[in-house]
């Protein structure tokens, strides 16, 4: 038995939508430089099957630093420095999903999606991140960057808390954004890294339950 509750103004959830149609659709912020450890986890509707689409990357170099849709079937892949690593299969295509990409100390890549560990792969090359969006047509929400490696656990209990929840006292966090505003958003790390929004538009992600869990569908 599954317990439905209605979407009002307090358990509703925001996300930003992208068409994929204009590269200048797009959230922009400081520059974030992970030479080490790192951890990326945001909350994504979009369009998987179609081939070779960012959705985060370094506008310094966005060919060569990035992570995107990778091919026309499901597959989410990170770009370092030039060299296609670690990608994530089974991603639905536009159905909202967790999505994480971690990396150690030592160079060592690991893929989420819900919480479950997928690809992997090593790669010691710095990585960049000052942009969302460009050009996948998606919607996205709760975006959060980490200079640390987040362990599975961690990671599963992210998804867990589902697409309303709060990771603001997180270990490591260097940037997260709710995506609530279709001008500015807010960096809820602390780090004062707000970013500013270009062509999104504003959208209900659906509502949250009892436990603040998530998946999308407005109930």
């Amino acid at each position: 038995l599954v317990a439905y509750y209605p979407l009002d103004a307090d358990s509703e959830v925001k996300a930003l939508s992208f068409d994929g149609t204009d590269v200048n659709d797009k959230i922009t912020f400081t520059r974030q430089v992970f030479s080490g450890a790192f951890t990326v986890s945001w909350w994504f509707k979009g369009d998987v099957n179609t081939d070779y689409k960012t959705i985060i990357m370094d506008s310094t170099a966005p060919n060569d630093t990035n992570i995107g849709v990778n091919d026309t079937n499901g597959q989410l892949r990170i770009y370092i420095e030039g060299s296609n690593e670690a990608i994530l299969s089974s991603v639905p295509n536009n159905e909202w999903c967790h999505i994480a990409f971690t990396r150690d100390g030592s160079g060592n890549i690991k893929t989420y999606l819900n919480g479950v560990a997928g690809g992997t792969s090593s790669d010691t090359g710095t990585f960049a991140l000052d942009t969302i969006g460009r050009n996948c047509a998606m919607s996205i929400s709760s975006v959060s960057m980490y200079n640390v490696e987040k362990s599975a656990s961690e990671v599963l209990s992210i998804y867990n808390d589902g697409i309303g929840g709060d990771e603001s006292s997180n270990s490591g966090l260097q940037l997260y954004y709710k995506l609530d505003n279709a001008s500015t958003v807010t960096d809820l790390s602390g780090n004062g890294n707000n970013g500013t929004v270009a062509g999104a538009t504003l959208i209900s992600a659906g509502a949250t339950d009892s436990v603040n869990n998530n998946d999308g569908v407005l109930y």
